[in-house]
């Protein structure tokens, strides 16, 4: 069974036109076991497991960018490891988001 969250229950409750003694029952996750809640528990969940899968390729780009510009120096690992610590995750992201929206 997956994991309900109050806001796949308040998803639910948006698709479904149930009176208010159901929907009580759902919000205190009586429901959760119900097959529309798993659904919707799994769509999310799915959701977020492809967000961090592409927020990690994202973040490998970057330091493999960033260990590329440190290969040439006569102390790789170091200057790469400054590198990689230096990276700004929010930048990173944004620069993403805006070569995503370009193309």
């Amino acid at each position: 069974m997956t994991n309900v969250t109050d806001a796949d229950r308040e998803a639910y409750l948006a698709l479904n036109m149930l009176p208010e003694f159901d929907a009580i029952d759902v919000r205190e996750g009586r429901w959760d076991n119900t097959t529309g809640l798993q659904i919707i528990a799994r769509h999310r969940e799915a959701a977020e497991q492809r967000a961090r899968l592409e927020g990690a390729e994202i973040m490998r780009e970057a330091a493999l960018r960033a260990l590329q510009t440190a290969q040439y120096d006569p102390a790789p690992y170091t200057k790469g490891k400054a590198a990689i610590i230096a990276l700004d995750p929010a930048a990173i992201l944004a620069q993403h988001d805006r070569s995503k929206e370009e193309s």
